[in-house]
């Protein structure tokens, strides 16, 4: 049987004799990578260490000049450490990777934390075909004792399945950030090591599109563990140097990116991409629509249009798998700002992606109809 077609291209169902592991799996190993989290890092070993089913830990710190080697040093031989010079997340997976020893692999960034029931919870429900598993965090404070709201909101916006059909159409899918993904190393070992100097950050973007090609995601409801919100999130827009604007352009060359990877796999595979790869996706279409608001002399695609934007912006939006008020209240920030001067933009972007900057009155809005968000 055949699964449905894409373009000109029939995609055949994911078969036992591709690389998607098979069996139920026994063990796992999680790998922490790290890089100047010294104030972090330690809390996200012992939570590996803590797992009611133990496994394995790989600390990999990625030339750390702020003591972090230090404190991995101090879990001696209950942590396999790795410490090589600075070559990004990408290298830093790589070499993780390549020790680890379990039938499935987590990826834990080192400001974050996982519950100690995540093993033996992906171990119990792991299916035979599973490539990637999934699973919603917590969000929580820099001191990680507030819960602050859960990634993404609802977690039913997370993917399952064969994921092919979204990533040859919006070159992404529904999935979360890397302390939220679990994978087959059989499965993984047949598109690793990554590209290490391509992806100095994000790398999760390689391994999720590489998963999805091989074979089936499976989504799991349960919160499996969290994640750290603080001022120096690598994933968050208002963090960099370079303010908003710099966030914006990061977020675009990330998702250019992750496109081309897309491609690169399709062809592997054998399948066809839309022609307009990505030009259905709300984040990519976003983050151009408020980056040609705000600064327009650094906007990177000489074609972009602000109306023709927002009604992109609009039109895939509204067919997001988010919540329908938030999406409401998505569409309503991104017209308020098309029409508004710049400042105004700045001002509902923060608004919408940081709750502690909303006036009291919106708070109370939205107290109920959305939690943060990680861009």
């Amino acid at each position: 049987m055949l699964e449905p077609i894409v373009g000109s291209v029939e995609l055949r169902k994911h078969t036992a004799d591709e690389p998607t592991g098979g069996l139920r799996p026994r063990s796992a190993s999680i790998i922490i990578n790290n890089y100047n989290y010294g104030q972090f890092v330690g809390q996200a070993i012992e939570s590996a260490l803590e797992q009611t089913h133990p496994a394995q830990v790989i600390a990999v710190d990625d030339g750390s000049t702020d003591g972090s080697r230090e404190i991995i040093a101090r879990f001696d031989s209950r942590v396999l450490p790795i410490f090589k010079p600075n070559g990004g997340q990408g290298s830093a997976m790589n070499e993780g990777f390549a020790k680890a020893t379990g039938d499935i692999v987590l990826f834990l960034d080192s400001d974050d934390l996982l519950n100690t029931n995540a093993v033996s919870s992906l171990l119990s429900q792991w299916q035979p075909d599973t490539v990637l598993a999934q699973y919603p965090l917590k969000i929580v404070d820099r001191d990680g004792t507030t819960v602050l709201g859960i990634h993404p909101d609802p977690p039913s916006s997370l993917s399952q399945g064969d994921v092919r059909v979204e990533l040859l159409k919006t070159g992404s899918f529904g999935v979360n950030v890397t302390s939220g993904l679990a994978f087959s190393r059989l499965a993984m070992a047949s598109v690793m090591p990554m590209p290490a100097d391509e992806f100095w950050d994000a790398a999760d973007g390689y391994l999720v599109r590489a998963a999805g090609f091989i074979g089936h995601v499976q989504r799991l409801d349960e919160p499996l563990g969290s994640y750290r919100k603080h001022d120096q999130n690598n994933s968050a827009m208002f963090a960099t140097a370079g303010g908003l604007s710099e966030g914006l352009r990061k977020k675009i060359r990330w998702t250019q990116r992750e496109l081309n990877v897309t491609r690169r796999f399709a062809l592997k595979h054998r399948l066809e991409v839309e022609s307009d790869l990505g030009e259905h996706n709300p984040d990519y279409i976003g983050y151009r629509l408020f980056l040609l608001l705000i600064d327009p002399a650094s906007h990177p695609i000489p074609g972009d249009r602000r109306f023709d934007l927002l009604r992109r912006y609009v039109t895939a939006r509204w067919h997001s798998p988010w919540p329908r008020k938030r999406r409401g209240i998505a569409i309503g920030v991104a017209v308020a700002a098309a029409l508004g001067p710049a400042p105004m933009a700045v001002t509902l972007l923060r608004w919408f992606n940081d709750q502690k900057s909303r006036p009291r009155w919106l708070r109370a809005f939205t107290r109920r109809s959305r939690r943060p968000s990680l861009s």
